[in-house]
């Protein structure tokens, strides 16, 4: 029973990674087929990927099931191809909004001056109240670019964490697979001692003396 027990709970972790790969793959190929157009066909290649993915995963859930370590090995070699190409995709879009940030200025269009061109003067660039407006679009500017930094960083520092967490799933499957494939230790039959027989053959010899 403990024994039982020892391989349902080995198996139920794999068995949930397997699922949530074939439910996230599933999800992101029906997605695809909602984007737009593109003479590129990114949105193609994901979709083929990802249903790809979802096939995968359903053998490697099908392999842990009726254990199979061949089916496993694949399931555990796409995850750690998916890690890497994850990795790439995931930093490309990071790198998308960045950039994009970057072009449309945002920390600088919500400031909207309140002096025009035609009543821009000298008096108006001197005066107090200018000048303090001028130092909180200053300030806007650096604390706005201060938070879009942090953002970047945490997005980053998940973008890191996923990575190893997807890489490290991939490295137990694998294992799993492996320790699946080891064949289990034969208990040695044990042997009868040949001293009796000789005490039996030594009595008969004696008693033919």
């Amino acid at each position: 029973m403990a024994g039982q027990r020892d391989s349902d709970e080995s198996t139920s972790f794999p068995v949930t990674v397997a699922i949530l790969s074939c439910i996230y793959n599933a999800l992101v190929g029906i997605s695809c087929a909602y984007m737009p157009d593109d003479p590129l066909y990114i949105g193609l290649s994901i979709s083929l990927y990802a249903w790809a993915g979802t096939l995968l995963s359903a053998l490697g859930l099908a392999g842990i099931v009726t254990k199979r370590p061949t089916l496993i090995t694949s399931f555990a070699h796409f995850l750690l191809i998916d890690t890497f190409v994850s990795a790439v995709c995931r930093i490309l879009v990071l790198q998308f909004f960045v950039e994009a940030f970057h072009d449309h200025n945002i920390c600088s269009d919500g400031f909207e001056p309140t002096w025009s061109p035609q009543n821009f003067r000298h008096d108006i660039v001197t005066s107090v109240r200018w000048q303090q407006e001028n130092l909180w679009h200053f300030n806007h500017k650096r604390r706005c670019r201060v938070a879009l930094g942090a953002v970047q960083m945490v997005l980053v520092a998940i973008l890191i964490c996923l990575t190893v967490a997807q890489g490290m799933l991939a490295v137990r499957m694998r294992r799993f697979a492996k320790d699946m494939e080891r064949p289990r230790a034969v208990a040695p039959t044990p042997q009868r001692s040949p001293q009796p027989q000789m005490d039996r053959e030594k009595a008969r010899f004696v008693d033919d003396v």
